[in-house]
């Protein structure tokens, strides 16, 4: 992409000026700006010092794509024709710093251009300015091809829909990818939600979801049905109470179970009635006299509570 050295800016008000706008479109085709050209004239002096050149000469640069500073300076419709010839080259936009810079009042249509094209162009940081149409064309293209673009998950105006589209879909990268999307997209609002429910599909728990203040509840019980208990997700009140019923109903012994007093009651009511007289849940509110009371052979701790002894806790 060639570069120009970028021209000064024109004051508000000069020939055929336009009023600078992000969203600007070029007021006219070709031809006819052209034709505006060729008949503009100018007055004053360039930013050189020296006499304004003519339409006829502007417009025969402009048309050639040629650059000249001093028509640049002096004729608004030069700068306008100049950067949509320069915008419609095939095949693909030519790039002019001055056409996208901060002072072109065309900037906004002549980025456009870019990210219209197929494939789209990277133009950073020109295009990526408030407001632009650029930013919000492109990012969107390399959303649908999963092209991963940091500038487009930082920036403010498209950086959450960009991060959404790949959270969606997070599985489908590699370990090293996921943590660069994660690591630049987990401050948008909408994107831990999606990322984290597309995680759920993962056999592996995600510690940065199943601590997350919003979604780690909901996220953890996912992992209920698993062997092991979760350190990250024990905290939970639903996971933990959804997998020691889980391992009740399995009549599975699990200390964590038997020993929270949030589940406990609970857990250890269920292996009572299971007949399993696991030794962590004695002393748990109504285990001991549920358990003795469903069981059909001797066990001496029940003998003793027969008896109005209290009881003593069961040997390990």
């Amino acid at each position: 992409m060639a570069a120009m050295p970028i021209a000064r800016r024109e004051a508000a008000g000069g020939v055929g000026s336009l009023e600078l706008n992000a969203r600007a479109v070029m007021k006219s085709s070709s031809a006819s700006s052209l034709a505006a050209l060729r008949q503009a004239s100018a007055s004053g002096v360039d930013s050189q010092g020296k006499s304004c050149p003519g339409g006829v000469t502007c417009g025969e640069k402009a048309d050639k794509m040629v650059w000249s500073q001093s028509c640049w300076d002096c004729l608004e419709d030069y700068k306008e024709f100049y950067c949509e010839k320069n915008s419609l080259t095939e095949p693909k936009p030519t790039f002019v710093d001055v056409c996208a810079s901060k002072d072109s009042a065309y900037r906004g249509a002549y980025c456009k251009k870019f990210a219209e094209a197929d494939p789209p162009q990277y133009i950073d940081p020109y295009c990526f300015f408030d407001g632009s149409e650029y930013k919000e064309v492109f990012c969107a293209k390399m959303t649908l091809a999963s092209e991963w673009k940091t500038k487009c998950a930082t920036d403010a105006d498209v950086g959450g829909t960009y991060c959404e589209g790949f959270a969606t879909n997070i599985l489908n990268y590699t370990e090293a990818m996921q943590y660069s999307i994660y690591t630049h997209c987990h401050g948008w609002p909408g994107f831990m939600m999606l990322y984290c429910a597309s995680k759920k599909k993962s056999a592996n728990i995600d510690a940065t979801c199943a601590n997350h203040k919003e979604v780690g509840a909901d996220y953890c019980e996912t992992f209920a049905l698993q062997k092991d208990i979760s350190a990250d997700c024990s905290k939970y009140p639903s996971y933990l109470s959804l997998y020691c019923d889980i391992k009740a109903s399995k009549n599975v012994s699990h200390d964590t179970c038997a020993s929270n007093e949030k589940v406990s009651g609970m857990y250890c009511q269920q292996l009572a009635l299971k007949k399993n007289g696991f030794k962590t849940c004695w002393g748990v509110a109504q285990f001991d006299s549920t358990y003795c009371a469903e069981i059909t052979w001797p066990v001496p701790n029940c003998e003793t509570m027969a008896d109005g002894e209290s009881l003593p806790s069961p040997n390990p």
